[in-house]
């Protein structure tokens, strides 16, 4: 639940801060689907990057300590959780026409 709601806010922060970001990508020709594949990737790797870093803390030094099963679930389930709660804040600037989002910033 923590990291579902710490990953929402933080993407709902980054959508406000990059509000004119998205409207210039549209303005451009970028499709919503190639903005919210590029800050979805980035989302998806700084989330991968976590769990890799995790796995290394926890599991390399002692693998006696425990399978990496319970290690594994609870990562996948941490991602399944941050993803669904950012999704909204990814989606919610893509629904907007460009000349809205530059007019807004100014």
């Amino acid at each position: 639940a923590l990291v579902a709601v710490g990953t929402g806010g933080l993407q709902a922060q980054g959508a406000v801060a990059r509000w004119r970001d998205y409207g210039v990508l549209q303005a451009l020709g970028f499709s919503p689907v190639h903005i919210l594949f590029i800050y979805g990737l980035q989302l998806v790797l700084i989330l991968g990057g976590g769990v890799v870093l995790a796995a290394i803390a926890t599991l390399a030094p002692s693998p006696i300590a425990g399978a990496p099963g319970p290690f594994l679930r609870a990562a996948g389930l941490s991602i399944a959780a941050a993803v669904l709660a950012a999704l909204p804040a990814l989606l919610w600037p893509l629904f907007m026409r460009p000349v809205v989002m530059l007019q807004e910033t100014q």
